[in-house]
């Protein structure tokens, strides 16, 4: 009808067709629980010189599960021992949780271990003379201020890992798998910040490995820990956040979650 009003102004249409403000979220990285920077370490014997790691810079943020992997001798093992305290760089640093650890006395990097640390060490490193019960609160009750431990996450993490009725025994009495797993709870039941892991399925059984791998991403994803594993096995890697890969002492790649057949792949190039 001819002189009818739509009631739109010509701001109102302006308004309608213009582009909707930008609200796009700027995500904040976690924050690092472990960190290397420019580390380097090199090993002397006699008139032969090693550089196992050169010049390293890696970051594990909070809630991060990453696999590190590379041919023997690649320097694996001693860029972890270099992140944990148990090894000194000849050149670079070490933070922890915040805490800057190279240089430290051996007093506050022992405080940190007991304290932040969990560790899955290769050869299991249990007391013979103690019951599994007691090798896995060991971490817990060292030092001067006992750790706290949740008795439900404790009861759920042994019955998941199938050592709940082992807990009398002695690890002389136990199988190779049996004592990995052990190692695998006494490393987690106090909840650290950061958990270091040297090969935790190479002992295992399929099963049993893919449920220990499933209980370290979670201890990052839910758990909020930084979880740092040494690993030959590409499916082992594949249930990682990221994949390290070494060569010669030095990070030559890095892959974000893949595949194991991906990461098999990446690893052989690696060595070429």
């Amino acid at each position: 009808m001819a002189g009818h009003s739509t009631g739109r102004t010509a701001q109102d249409r302006s308004a309608a067709t213009s582009r909707p403000e930008d609200t796009t979220m700027t995500i904040t990285p976690a924050p690092a629980v472990a960190e290397a920077l420019g580390v380097s370490r090199t090993f002397t014997s006699g008139e032969s010189t090693v550089r196992a790691v050169r010049d390293v810079t890696l970051t594990v943020a909070r809630g991060e599960f990453v696999a590190v992997m590379g041919p023997s001798g690649s320097g694996k093992s001693t860029l972890m021992n270099l992140l944990s305290g148990l090894d000194e760089p000849d050149a670079g640093h070490v933070t922890l949780d915040g805490v800057r650890i190279t240089g430290s006395s051996d007093d506050e990097i022992t405080r940190i271990r007991h304290s932040r640390m969990g560790f899955v060490f290769q050869a299991f490193n249990l007391l013979g003379s103690l019951t599994v019960e007691e090798n896995v609160d060991l971490p817990a009750t060292l030092g001067d201020t006992p750790l706290a431990v949740d008795p439900a996450f404790r009861a759920q993490l042994l019955r998941r890992l199938g050592i709940t009725d082992l807990l009398q025994r002695k690890p002389g009495a136990l199988s190779g798998g049996q004592q990995q797993r052990v190692a695998i709870a006494r490393a987690l039941v106090h909840r650290p910040a950061v958990v270091f892991a040297d090969e935790p399925t190479g002992n295992l059984d399929v099963e049993t490995g893919r449920a220990v791998l499933h209980i370290l991403a979670e201890a990052a994803h839910d758990g909020g820990a930084g979880v740092v594993m040494v690993t030959h096995d590409p499916t082992a890697a594949s249930a990682a956040d990221r994949v390290v890969f070494l060569r010669n002492g030095s990070v030559v790649q890095e892959l974000p979650r893949a595949s194991a057949a991906a990461i098999a792949q990446t690893l052989v190039e690696t060595v070429r």
